[in-house]
């Protein structure tokens, strides 16, 4: 019984950090989302600024998809796939993040 209760409140935990992973690219999307739609009403839209947004954005949403599919291999009891990460390009990236 308190093996159970220790696995369950060890998913709460590890589901309450994965909620906030989440939270935080979708904030992302939605803040070059906004920017995206400010950039589209000047009178000559920035187009550069929106692609770029919409780079981001989706950049964002293939992170989202990476903590869900974390998530899901923890209960599935599967093991997530491991790779290198070239650690400046990890940087860089979370730098861009606005």
């Amino acid at each position: 019984m308190h093996a159970d209760l220790r696995s369950e409140a060890g998913k709460l935990f590890v589901t309450s950090r994965e909620a906030h992973e989440i939270r935080q690219p979708l904030a992302a999307i939605t803040t070059f989302g906004n920017a995206s739609i400010n950039w589209l009403k000047h009178k000559t839209p920035d187009l550069d600024e929106v692609r770029s947004n919409l780079d981001n954005m989706v950049k964002q949403v293939y992170r989202v998809d990476d903590v869900i599919k974390s998530v899901t291999a923890l209960f599935k009891k599967e093991s997530t796939t491991r790779r290198d990460v070239n650690l400046n390009e990890l940087v860089q990236q979370v730098l861009t993040i606005k």
